[in-house]
């Protein structure tokens, strides 16, 4: 981290930023669960294999199936657009750091 001190001719606040390798260190991180989530939200697999578990059953317990599989695509869906915001505020955070150090 380093400490930028404020600048009354430039009207910018004393800020503290964080090493630009620390940053891409997060970045990384989370481009890791990206890829983790988007590879639970592959739904052909998904469906493919409740079918074949429910092909011999009750088509009534495919609807029970199907919502809760509707359900924890959401919940995974809604978990990968907080990566993606993360993602964005990071990248935005790397930016500013290298305009303050001046890379």
């Amino acid at each position: 981290m380093f400490f930028r001190n404020y600048s009354t001719y430039e009207g910018e606040p004393a800020r503290i930023y964080r090493s630009p390798e620390r940053i891409r260190e997060d970045i990384f991180d989370i481009k890791t669960k990206i890829k983790s989530v988007d590879s639970m939200l592959n739904v052909r697999s998904v469906l493919t294999e409740m079918m074949d578990r429910l092909a011999d059953g009750d088509t009534s317990d495919w609807v029970a199936a199907l919502s809760e599989l509707v359900a924890e695509a959401e919940s995974t869906l809604a978990l990968l657009k907080g990566l993606n915001e993360s993602l964005d505020i990071l990248t935005e955070e790397l930016e500013d750091t290298k305009w303050a150090l001046g890379i």
